[in-house]
C-alpha cells in the first residue's frame, strides 16, 4: 500500500526560487503535495500515475519530473539549488534514476541538519554570506565551497542511467558521479542502497507510435513501442527512448562524514564552539 507522509515538521524553504521542472498542479511555493492528491494516488499503479499528467506519451522525462515536483518537494528544493548537477543528469540519452528521499525522511533529519540544508540552499541561491565570515573574496570562496558540498549531497541521489531495481540487484552496486554505493537485498526482498531502504519505485518509459507500410506505401497499422522496443523503434530511428526511474528512499544516501564537513563550512563559527565543547 503506497502512502504519502503528512507528518508536520520543519521544512526547507522554497519560497525564493522556482522548481527546475514544468510546474506541478500546485504552486512551487508550496512544500507539500495536496492531501487529496496524495490520497488519490496512494494506491495507484505506475500506469495510473502516467494518466494523471497532461503530457503526450513520449515525454517520459517530463512525467518523471512532474511527479518528482509533486511528491518530493523538499528534494526538489535541493535539485533547484544545484542546476549543474541536474543538467548533467538530464543530458543522458538513455534516461536516469533518482533516489528521492520522502518527506518523512527529511522530517527525520532533525532541526540541526535541516538548518544546514536551509542555510546551504540560501547561500547557493541567494548568494548570502550566512555565517561564512567576512565579505568580498572570502564570501565568494565560501559560497563556492558550499555549492560544491551541496552538489555532492545531491549527486549521491542521481544516476545518469536508468538503474531499475532489477539492474541494481544484478550488479549489487550503484555508481554515481561521486562514488559507488552498495546495494543489498534482504531475505524479505527489501532493497537497501548505501544502507537506506528503497520504499517503492516508479518507472517512466518513452513510448512512440510506429506506423508500418507495405511496398506500395499502404498503411498496415500502428504499434506502440516502449523504450528499447523491437523493430519499430529502431526503424523509426529512435533506437529506444529514455527510461526515467524514481526510487523513493526513507533517508538521504550521502555519508555522515559529509554532514560534518558541511557543518564546518556553512556554520564555521558555530562549529568551532561545538568542537570546543566536545
Amino acid at each position: 500500500m503506497m502512502t504519502s507522509s503528512t507528518t508536520p515538521g520543519r521544512t526547507i524553504s522554497l519560497a525564493s526560487f522556482a522548481l527546475p521542472f514544468p510546474p506541478p498542479p500546485f504552486s512551487p511555493r508550496r512544500l507539500r503535495p495536496p492531501t487529496t492528491s496524495s490520497s488519490s494516488s496512494s494506491s495507484s499503479s505506475t500506469s495510473a500515475l502516467f494518466e494523471s499528467y497532461p503530457y503526450p506519451p513520449s515525454h517520459s522525462r517530463d512525467r518523471a519530473e512532474s511527479y518528482l515536483s509533486e511528491s518530493y518537494p523538499r528534494f526538489c528544493a535541493l535539485l533547484s539549488a544545484c542546476p549543474a548537477a541536474l543538467d548533467r543528469m538530464r543530458e543522458s540519452t538513455s534516461g536516469y534514476a533518482v533516489f528521492a528521499p520522502s518527506e518523512s525522511a527529511f522530517d527525520g533529519l532533525g532541526d540541526e541538519r535541516l538548518g544546514l540544508l536551509d542555510a546551504a540552499i540560501e547561500r547557493c541561491v541567494g548568494g548570502g554570506g550566512g555565517g561564512g565570515g567576512g565579505g568580498g573574496t572570502t564570501t565568494t570562496t565560501t559560497n563556492a565551497m558550499t555549492a560544491a558540498l551541496l552538489s555532492t549531497v545531491v549527486e549521491y541521489h542521481m544516476v545518469s542511467a536508468p538503474m531499475t531495481s532489477e539492474i541494481m540487484t544484478a550488479y549489487g552496486v550503484v555508481t554515481t558521479s561521486v562514488g559507488e554505493m552498495p546495494v543489498e537485498v534482504a531475505a524479505d526482498g527489501t532493497m537497501y542502497v548505501n544502507g537506506v531502504r528503497v520504499v517503492r519505485s516508479y518507472q517512466f518509459e518513452e513510448r512512440s507510435i510506429v506506423e508500418y507500410r507495405d511496398g506500395r506505401g499502404n498503411s498496415l497499422g500502428t504499434v506502440e513501442e516502449g523504450a528499447g522496443g523491437r523493430g519499430g523503434g529502431a526503424a523509426a530511428g529512435g533506437g529506444g527512448g529514455r527510461v526515467c526511474v524514481v526510487h523513493e528512499v526513507d533517508g538521504l544516501l550521502c555519508p555522515d562524514e559529509l554532514w560534518r564537513v558541511m557543518y564546518d563550512q556553512v556554520f564555521p563559527s558555530a562549529a568551532e564552539a561545538r568542537h570546543g565543547a566536545m
